[in-house]
């Protein structure tokens, strides 16, 4: 019996099994409440299709997601569907791409693919798809981007890199969470390019420049002629707060910082810690300084090869940012796990952790009358967020003899 049972979890009737119950539950889902994001996501939406990308675009989130939701607007209106399931259903598509990228990927590393069943059905994802968010979109092009640089067969061909930087390039013009992924790229590029004398890392970056000076001439034509580049540089103003229901290291500053009836999100990250020296700079030096040092590192190790490299490029800055800087909402940690114990057990902590927070302040916030559980979870999250900062570090400068 014991046999059977290993035979059918290894095998690939197991992932599929589990897919099928993964995608009943999430279709179940695409009738269940939603955040009130998604009210903002169809106004663009409708604004855009009606009146065009050049007069509708106005910020927040990037062209190319405004496009989509034109898209999907259109969709509902054509086929007479309710504008919330169309766009909720949207988040599908992208949501199961991402579950075969993710197999695909996993297989490429010597990872047992098992391990995409995590993403598929774990609490923490399957609350985010059912609030409407669209970390789903722009995460599928990133994903796609780390598949194409781990499956091609020429590790030393600038094509690949090429290849590799479209889909890279399509995130970069929907969501803000790409630009720190660029930039950290940009970082390990140039810091690859001192030591190895190769600009191969540059041909990566060319769809990003390419693309977006194309939305940019097309975005300026139709309002001033910096109007996109203004809107890239002013992200972090769009919501400028200490947290925004991320409970990373800003919650409690935020907690005790804001006024009894207050949201934390109100808590401008303007303020000063001391003369002249506000939290934002703070953490942008904290921030930078941490995915800067990792890259250095990384860059360093030639222990590590150049495929488990590409992944590590992508989860520097997507575990660092929403924990150390400010501005970072609920849904901005997408993590993956790795085989070492102590860093998997924190990642899946952090992950319960965020699930918790979420399903307690959208879906059962009549559970906590009266209560502020959101600093205790903060409190035990920041322990383990360490963890894994302590384990890129030793990974990444074990040679160096930093970290024993």
């Amino acid at each position: 019996m014991n046999n059977f049972v290993k035979k059918i979890i290894s095998s690939k009737n197991f992932i599929s099994i589990v897919f099928i119950i993964g995608l009943a539950v999430k279709i179940a889902l695409l009738f269940a409440g939603h955040s009130l994001d998604i009210n903002t996501y169809i106004d663009w939406g409708n604004s855009t299709l009606a009146n065009g990308l050049g007069a509708a675009f106005g910020g927040n989130y990037f062209p190319i997601q405004y496009q989509l939701f034109s898209l999907y607007s259109y969709l509902a209106k054509i086929f007479h569907l309710n504008y919330f399931f169309v766009y909720k259903l949207a988040n599908l598509y992208f949501d199961v791409g991402i579950f075969v990228l993710l197999i695909a990927i996993l297989k490429t590393i010597n990872v047992n693919p098992l391990y995409s069943l995590i993403y598929w059905i774990h609490p923490w994802f399957l609350v985010i798809f059912s609030q409407g968010y669209v970390d789903f979109q722009f995460s599928f092009f990133v994903m796609l981007s780390i598949t194409i640089l781990l499956h091609s067969n020429n590790n030393h061909s600038f094509n690949k890199y090429i290849y590799a930087g479209i889909p890279m390039a399509i995130a970069f013009l929907m969501k803000p969470q790409a630009e720190i992924i660029i930039l950290t790229f940009f970082i390990f590029g140039l810091l690859y390019f001192i030591e190895n004398k190769s600009d191969k890392w540059i041909y990566f970056l060319l769809p990003t420049g390419y693309l977006f000076m194309a939305y940019f001439i097309f975005i300026g034509l139709s309002q001033s002629f910096l109007a996109l580049a203004k809107i890239y540089l002013n992200t972090l103003n769009l919501m400028p707060c200490l947290t925004a229901n991320m409970l990373n290291i800003w919650y409690w500053p935020a907690y005790l910082l804001k006024q009894a009836a207050e949201p934390i999100y109100m808590v401008s990250d303007k303020v000063l810690i001391f003369s002249g020296f506000s939290a934002r700079t703070l953490a942008i030096i904290i921030t930078l300084g941490l995915i800067i040092t990792l890259v250095y590192f990384l860059n360093k190790n030639k222990m590590i090869s150049e495929e488990v490299k590409y992944i590590y490029l992508f989860s520097i800055p997507n575990v660092i940012t929403p924990f150390l800087m400010t501005s970072a909402h609920e849904n901005h940690l997408f993590l993956g796990t790795q085989r070492e114990r102590p860093f998997r057990l924190s990642v899946h902590v952090l992950l319960l952790i965020q699930f918790i927070n979420v399903y307690l302040r959208y879906i059962q916030p009549s559970l906590i009358p009266g209560v502020d559980p959101f600093l205790i979870l903060s409190l035990i999250s920041m322990p383990f967020f360490f963890i894994i900062i302590w384990y890129f570090f030793k990974t990444f400068s074990s040679k160096y003899k930093i970290i024993n």
